[in-house]
């Protein structure tokens, strides 16, 4: 099942050094994180730079490849949070 996303929420999120998951928000406003590589859960970030930018081209995701992260930590108020934290914290 395809989802469309909205393009400017779509990121590769370093989570340790040169480890890094790929994110992206739903038109609906619900959170997703990329199942990662066939080998591997998480990015290197190369990897996740070209998923990032293959997903903003296709404006879409396949459900069966990533996490939806309603009723987790992904789309909630905390986690939205941290999103704008992030974001003042690097701007």
């Amino acid at each position: 099942m395809s989802i469309r996303i909205n393009r400017v929420t779509v990121f590769a999120d370093e989570i340790a050094n040169g480890v890094f998951a790929v994110i992206a928000k739903s038109l609906g406003g619900e959170w997703f994180q990329h199942n990662g590589p066939v080998e591997a859960d998480y990015f290197t970030e190369a990897q996740a730079s070209e998923v990032v930018r293959e997903t903003q081209i296709a404006g879409q995701i396949d459900a069966a490849r990533w996490t939806c992260g309603t009723g987790g930590y992904f789309g909630s108020f905390d986690h939205e949070v941290a999103m704008i934290e992030a974001e003042l914290i690097e701007g």
